[in-house]
């Protein structure tokens, strides 16, 4: 009886271990310019007619439940050149390694747009950005050129305009008000560049009109507590081209998955974690 009360305890221990080690990392990750034979093609990925919702002036949102996959992604457009948008971010430089609920970061700050971006140092237990945070020209987490980033960067009339960066040079941001790092890119000039085969929860960008429309897109799968189903990157990227992107990339996703709109957790994976690393948009007109 103690014998089986032990393996019980044990088989019940292990997945959760497994479970909260399986965010996705920066270790171990390598760029494969291949296609997967296991990518769903973009008529799966994506509804025929595509619908979007006003959620704001200058917002809108769609999604769609891929029921081959049991996976749901929502994505939603901002039109940077909305009067009164604003840019917020963690860390900021006195919030390093602190860890924060998205759903309840959105809710203090009230920012109408929030969701996880850089990753960070999840093994070491410091939960540091691994990758540039750039927040009104002060450089808050050093760069890691192996690693893409978005950029803002303000027109001439105060707007905000959106670039990913294949790289995070610091000589190569310093026209840029804003950067916050990300894995690679997925999307090139509408090609696809195709790495990480596995399927998990995702979050990423993407931009089009110059630049003027920036596009944040989180899939998760309906239910799994390790994780190991969802969307892989090329798959992101097929969606991301079919809403009318030309470029895209990836943040962290895994358990570290969030999109939170108006308040609301709008995509989260079974077992949301905390994250140190946040993005969001405001609206003060």
């Amino acid at each position: 009886m103690k014998l089986n009360f032990k393996l019980n305890i044990f088989f019940l221990i292990i997945p959760l271990f497994l479970l909260f080690n399986s965010c996705v990392s920066t270790a171990g990750i390598t760029k494969e310019k291949i296609t997967s034979p296991e990518v769903f093609s973009t008529d799966m990925l994506v509804p025929q007619e595509l619908t979007w919702e006003k959620v704001r002036p200058g917002v809108e949102m769609t999604g769609f439940e891929i029921p081959s996959l049991k996976v749901t992604w929502h994505c939603v457009k901002i039109d940077l050149y909305t009067p009164g948008i604003q840019i917020l971010n963690e860390p900021q430089q006195k919030n390093l390694g602190k860890l924060f609920s998205v759903k309840k970061y959105a809710q203090d700050t009230k920012a109408e747009i929030a969701f996880n971006s850089t990753p960070f140092d999840l093994r070491g237990k410091t939960y540091l950005p691994v990758g540039i945070t750039k927040s009104r020209e002060t450089i808050i987490s050093k760069a890691n050129e192996r690693y893409c980033t978005l950029c803002f960067s303000k027109t001439e009339d105060g707007f905000l305009r959106a670039y990913i960066m294949n790289s995070q040079s610091e000589d190569e941001i310093e026209e840029f008000d804003y950067a916050f790092g990300g894995f690679f890119t997925i999307l090139d000039d509408d090609e696809f560049i195709s790495f990480a085969k596995n399927k998990r929860s995702r979050v990423g960008a993407g931009i089009s009109d110059d630049g003027r429309m920036l596009y944040v897109m989180v899939a998760t799968p309906k239910f799994s507590i390790s994780d190991r189903n969802g969307l892989n990157y090329e798959e992101c990227a097929r969606i991301f081209k079919k809403l009318g992107c030309d470029t895209a990339m990836q943040f962290d996703g895994g358990h570290s998955s969030s999109l939170v709109i108006l308040g609301k957790d709008v995509e989260k994976p079974f077992m949301q974690r905390k994250v140190p690393t946040i993005l969001a948009f405001k609206f003060t007109e």
